[in-house]
């Protein structure tokens, strides 16, 4: 689980493939291993709401995948307010921000 995915840590290589970097937060889980981490940490434009709760999994790479795609698409955020403490607040609540003409 890498944790903290967000296009910082995603670069292009001279030949043009994709690299993913910054493995500082990463999780090794093996196949029998089952189980929830409970640190919390996150860039808040791409927390995912399990983080917030301090009980998640693997699973968030591909919530910070899919808000990667979001931002790439439309350009806004997912989530946005003032302060990191606001801005866990409105992941928490679930106040998405479709402001592109895509999802009207």
């Amino acid at each position: 689980m890498h944790s903290e995915l967000k296009p910082n840590n995603l670069l292009f290589d001279l030949t043009g493939k994709l690299k993913l970097t910054d493995f500082g937060s990463t999780e090794q889980f093996g196949m029998s291993q089952c189980g929830t981490i409970t640190r919390m940490f996150g860039i808040p434009y791409y927390v995912a709401l399990e983080v917030l709760w301090k009980k998640y999994n693997e699973k968030i790479d591909v919530w910070n995948a899919d808000v990667i795609l979001y931002i790439l698409l439309t350009r806004d955020p997912l989530f946005y307010n003032e302060t990191p403490v606001e801005m866990f607040e409105t992941v928490l609540q679930g106040n998405l921000r479709f402001l592109s003409r895509i999802f009207r």
